[in-house]
């Protein structure tokens, strides 16, 4: 896959194997899987040993015996695929795959290496990535407009650098304040930032995953966002993503409710943290909000209506206020620490196939595809490998496929 071909050729070699493999296992009723690819894919899968094991419903020493080479049925081996999402062919490979995808560094204010990436965090980085790897080639192949993305050095003030930020994304001030809702302000913004250049993706994640990450590439940069979270914290998470996109990094960010001072933890965190709340809420406008009060005024009530007006979340006022000198720390603590949690409702989401997958992938990567499937840049079958859905949804599916951003 991709300009060098190299993706095809690999995509070839592990059909063959899974083809050869196959027929042997069939013949000997076992799977001849590659010890050191079964140990790989367990490794970056983010699974310790024991908890595979119970996933799997194996003991740890069947587990540690098919990392060093005792056979296993076919069976298994569909089963241990189907839980670190590898694909079967892979196993039969003589080594490991030379890539692994991206490196992507998790982050928290805390501490940068608070912990290693979950699985979950991990299966949604290779979906992301794989996506990435596709809208870099066709914006390379289609020759795209040269993107609108910033680079800032964490040395540069980081409230300049977000209402720097704000002014590419040339949305106003009355503008943000006349969006009636929360979601109407997340599905604005998304927009935006997709106009700039960068792709939005939104995925489930749960609340054990981190708010978010970012991916850079020079044709097609990447931030999602975990859903788990009310809009208002959701937009506060691209904003802080698209913070690391413009110092070229990749991250996956997690906030926590560690007390903290200005500077608490992670320095890089600390300065995406505030470029997002700048760029939410530039400081004259947050001046006039305050309509002439001090810090000793500000009180929760306080946060809460400077939240609703810029359509932010609680803390993210309360970041900038503590920013502008307007409010304390002792503030921000005082706020629930899961206050931005969704709360969980009954039943589906009641899009069809097509506006999920905009919602998921966003209106840019939708638009994307369907001008590459026009111009015969890409078949089909990419289409239907990468978007799950077929070619003609995809060219009948009107740009506003869906509004809703949750």
């Amino acid at each position: 896959w991709g300009s060098d071909g190299k993706g095809a050729c690999e995509l070839e070699g592990l059909t063959l194997a899974l083809i050869q493999a196959y027929s042997l296992g069939m013949q000997m009723n076992a799977a001849p899987a590659t010890p050191s690819v079964i140990a790989w894919a367990i490794r970056e899968s983010g699974f310790s040993p024991s908890a595979l094991a119970t996933l799997l419903g194996r003991s740890q020493s069947e587990l540690e015996g098919w990392i060093k080479g005792e056979p296993l049925g076919l069976a298994d081996l569909e089963d241990l695929a189907k839980a670190v999402e590898r694909p079967l062919a892979a196993f039969f490979l003589p080594k490991p795959p030379e890539s692994s995808g991206p490196a992507v560094k998790f982050r928290s204010l805390s501490s940068a290496n608070g912990r290693a990436l979950n699985p979950e965090e991990r299966r949604r980085i290779r979906e992301a990535a794989r996506l990435q790897e596709v809208l870099s080639w066709i914006a390379r192949e289609m020759q795209g407009p040269v993107l609108d993305v910033p680079h800032f050095s964490t040395r540069r003030d980081a409230s300049e650098c977000g209402e720097s930020l704000r002014l590419r994304l040339g949305v106003a001030v009355n503008t943000q304040f006349a969006w009636r809702s929360p979601w109407e302000a997340l599905s604005r913004w998304r927009e935006a930032v997709e106009a700039m250049g960068v792709t939005v993706l939104m995925f489930p994640m749960g609340e054990e995953a981190c708010r978010g990450f970012s991916i850079w590439d020079d044709a097609a940069p990447l931030v999602a966002i975990n859903t788990a979270w009310l809009p208002e914290a959701r937009l506060f998470t691209l904003f802080h993503e698209l913070a690391h996109l413009v110092t070229r990094t990749n991250s996956a960010c997690a906030e926590d409710a560690a007390p903290r001072s200005s500077n608490a933890g992670d320095r890089t965190e600390r300065w995406c943290e505030r470029v997002a709340a700048a760029a939410l809420m530039p400081a004259d406008a947050l001046q006039a909000a305050m309509n002439g009060m001090t810090a000793g005024d500000v009180d929760l009530s306080t946060v809460s209506r400077i939240a609703t007006q810029f359509r932010v979340s609680r803390r993210a006022a309360a970041l900038r206020l503590i920013e502008c000198k307007k409010a304390s720390w002792p503030l921000f603590r005082s706020i629930p620490p899961h206050s931005d949690r969704q709360q969980s409702g009954g039943g589906g989401s009641g899009l069809n196939r097509i506006e999920l997958r905009r919602q998921w992938y966003g209106l840019r990567t939708m638009m994307t595809f369907r001008e590459a499937l026009r111009r015969d840049v890409i078949g089909a079958a990419e289409v239907a490998e990468h978007l799950g859905l077929s070619a003609d949804a995809l060219r009948t599916s009107g740009s506003d496929a869906v509004s809703r951003g949750d």
